[in-house]
């Protein structure tokens, strides 16, 4: 069965031939053409309300607790799994924001000079169905190869997304949690 119509109505050429896309920019893709094109219908609140993930993306001094957020949607998340344990465990370690500090203090406008800084992700909404793909590829250095993490990931069919709303995960019970969690 011939893709043509299809990846033409996506507004992709024959180079997009030779460009690897995963699972989760066909569903991007896919969606977001569906909620676009579906006039007159309620299709597009459909999508959205089952498929669109909201992901906030920010920025925080940990001097002064200001923040730059970005927010961004998605229809899916993608894991990392190399040292991950179980679907739980992923998750938390996605929304666990990493702390920059020493050598990789930023700039902040309003502390005027390089501070402390978490940044992360933090999930705004979750949709009715999630997607999830587990990002199974590394790119070793030494060898100058992608390697395949080849383990067993367990995973809930159902789970309760609430955990993660809003969660800083693992960093939530140390010591770097600023004054501001919620923003």
């Amino acid at each position: 069965i011939s893709t043509n119509s299809l990846t033409t109505s996506f507004g992709w050429t024959d180079r997009e031939v030779y460009i690897q896309h995963d699972v989760l920019e066909l569903a991007d893709v896919l969606f977001t053409f569906i909620e676009t094109q579906a006039f007159g219908f309620r299709l597009s609140d459909l999508v959205s309300t089952y498929h669109r993930i909201n992901v906030l993306t920010y920025s925080q001094c940990l001097a002064c607790d200001s923040v730059r957020p970005k927010t961004d949607s998605s229809h899916g998340v993608g894991l990392n799994v190399e040292q991950a344990t179980s679907f739980d465990d992923a998750m938390k370690r996605y929304v666990t924001p990493e702390i920059l500090g020493d050598g990789n203090k930023v700039f902040c406008d309003k502390c005027n000079g390089k501070t402390d800084t978490k940044r992360g992700y933090r999930f705004e909404s979750l949709p009715y169905i999630l997607k999830v793909y587990f990002r199974r590829w590394n790119f070793n250095w030494a060898t100058l190869t992608r390697t395949k993490i080849d383990k067993e990931i367990p995973f809930p069919l159902e789970f309760d997304g609430n955990d993660y709303i809003g969660s800083d995960g693992y960093l939530e019970n140390e010591s770097h949690t600023s004054k501001s969690d919620k923003f």
